[in-house]
């Protein structure tokens, strides 16, 4: 006579089975959804590093250009000579009010920052593009050690310069952006030796040592932007 018990255990090994298979199942449901999300997640995340890098292409090329004319005007005012400032109209001379100006750029880093923040690196299969986005946030510091130099060269010049302008011609300037002050700053250069030296150190810091660093950052973000852009096209 067959034992009753055989089935039963059969039966109940089966519906173990069944269980597991179902429990299985719905892990690797869940981590298949998840992963999904997570993908989705972080294709948006880097949408919005894409958006942000383009921005501050935008920016670097911002700073290049302004820096870039400050250079010629500075070219155009060590041309003038005594005879040639003596010359200049009010309207001529107000086109230099702006001569000891520059721009230094600030990139906008929230976006990529809250990327590597929030663990998407690690669902980035492109293992380049992860060591680009994770060495982004250091690009600022890059450019602030450069600016920092211009920065005090420029502080040099505008003290350099104060000094050299004759107390009765500060007191005669309408303001900063006046024919008045123009000239007399136009005067400094031309006539002091320290502030032309001074002039000079901060225009070379500017146009080569800093705009240097921003056309290496450039870039690299120009690369960087690229590789987003092959990278979501694959996607």
């Amino acid at each position: 006579m067959i034992d009753g018990r055989v089935p039963r255990l059969a039966a109940l090994v089966r519906e173990a089975l069944a269980v597991l298979a179902a429990i299985l199942v719905a892990f690797a449901l869940d981590a298949w959804w998840d992963g999904r999300v997570e993908r989705r997640d972080m294709l948006e995340a880097l949408d919005a590093v894409a958006t942000e890098v383009d921005r501050n292409l935008a920016v670097l090329d911002t700073t290049l250009a302004i820096n870039g004319r400050q250079a010629a005007l500075v070219g155009e005012a060590l041309q003038l000579g005594a005879e040639g400032l003596a010359g200049l109209t009010d309207e001529e001379a107000v086109r230099f009010a702006e001569l000891p100006s520059y721009d230094l750029a600030t990139l906008e880093l929230g976006a990529v920052t809250a990327f590597i923040e929030g663990g998407f690196l690690a669902a980035l299969e492109d293992r380049d593009l992860r060591a680009e986005l994770a060495g982004l946030p250091r690009l600022q510091i890059e450019l602030d050690e450069e600016a920092e130099i211009v920065a005090g060269a420029s502080d040099r010049l505008a003290s350099v310069t104060m000094a050299a302008i004759p107390i009765a011609e500060l007191l005669a300037a309408a303001g900063p952006m006046s024919p008045g002050s123009s000239r007399a700053v136009l005067r400094a250069f031309t006539g002091n030796e320290d502030a032309l030296r001074a002039l000079l150190v901060r225009t070379f810091f500017l146009t080569d040592l800093y705009a240097a660093e921003v056309r290496v950052t450039r870039d690299r973000l120009a690369g960087v932007s690229d590789r987003i852009a092959a990278y979501r096209g694959e996607g």
